[in-house]
């Protein structure tokens, strides 16, 4: 394994160097629950809907063209995905906890099939799973060959540079000045695009100037 276990790359993983806000928000209603503790079945079950609903998300956002662009981003995806797989296996284990409780409580009986069958459903997901290091090792060892903006005002000029002289740069602070917020505005620097006569803003979007 390269130099830290499979499971922490999504943990630790720092887009650009800013906070995991997004991550925060996303998460925050489960959060939410997982502090208190479930303690009954409305929670139990938004829980499991909510993982479920959050895997079939992922599926589709992994089908789009630029769903990831960086081997460290499709590192801590994979490294998710597989710590998803032993959350599968833990839950698995746990639902065959649930049903002796329940058996016990008198609230379903004849559970030996349904037992059985989770048993072989469990061995298959820990199969997988032993896939997980080498898969992180992989996908870790890639060499990264474009290097991304780190911060919005890094973006401006990327995008400038690839307008050609079409364009121009202005900005509105000293180089290296800018520190990414969470205002989403940017960092106040603009491009100005000349085509056909017109002259147009790009920052957050490509505007006439004054509108």
């Amino acid at each position: 394994m390269a130099d830290k276990d499979w499971r922490t790359y999504w943990t630790t993983y720092e887009e650009g160097g800013t906070d995991r806000g997004i991550v925060h928000d996303v998460c925050n209603g489960i959060r939410m629950i997982a502090e208190t503790g479930a303690n009954d079945p409305v929670e139990t079950m938004a829980l499991s809907i909510a993982g479920a609903e959050a895997a079939e998300a992922l599926t589709e956002a992994l089908a789009s063209e630029w769903a990831l662009y960086t081997p460290a981003q499709v590192t801590a995806t994979a490294s998710a995905v597989f710590s998803q797989l032993e959350g599968v296996l833990a839950n698995l284990q746990a639902l065959k906890d649930t049903l002796d409780r329940m058996e016990a409580r008198q609230e379903t009986a004849f559970t030996a099939v349904a037992h059985d069958r989770l048993k072989h459903a469990a061995a298959a997901v820990e199969f997988a799973r032993g896939f997980a290091p080498g898969v992180i090792d992989a996908l870790h060892s890639l060499p990264q060959i474009v290097e991304l903006p780190r911060d919005a005002h890094e973006l401006l000029v990327a995008a400038a540079g690839l307008l050609g002289p079409d364009a121009e740069l202005r900005t509105v602070h000293e180089p290296g000045a800018y520190r990414e917020d969470d205002s989403g505005f940017g960092c106040g620097c603009e491009v100005l695009i000349a085509c056909d006569g017109d002259v147009w803003r790009a920052c957050t979007a490509a505007t006439r100037p004054g509108t």
